[in-house]
């Protein structure tokens, strides 16, 4: 329900008269289109999906394409900054992610050739 009006709110935002039932279609297409393998974090596909579903609507491509913008932005954003937040907040690095991926203690020095060019 709140992510229909994300949707709706974004309508509103750029000017579209839509109805709500566009929001819910809209919503469930790029929900589909986010599940077409892409590069991270969806970019592109999402753009596709959601311009696909508002030309069904009669709106304008480019302001279709605004509109997944800024709402792929406003799911973006706050999603990887609270997660930068806690990454810096626990103390975490990416030399530490590693080694826990890997199985060996933060310390360990990595073999040469792995991980590194």
């Amino acid at each position: 329900g709140s992510l229909v009006g994300v949707v709706v709110c974004g309508f509103h935002s750029l000017g579209l008269e839509l109805p709500t039932d566009a929001g819910v279609i809209v919503l469930v297409v790029m929900a589909i289109g986010t599940m077409i393998p892409s590069a991270p974090g969806f970019i592109g596909t999402l753009q596709y999906a959601g311009t696909l579903a508002l030309k069904q609507y009669g709106v304008d491509p480019s302001l279709a394409l605004s509109f997944t913008l800024i709402y792929h932005a406003s799911q973006w954003f706050p999603v990887t900054g609270l997660g930068f937040f806690y990454f810096v907040r626990q103390q975490m690095s990416l030399k530490g992610l590693v080694a826990a991926d890997s199985g060996r203690p933060s310390g360990t020095p990595i073999p040469r050739g792995i991980g590194r060019g």
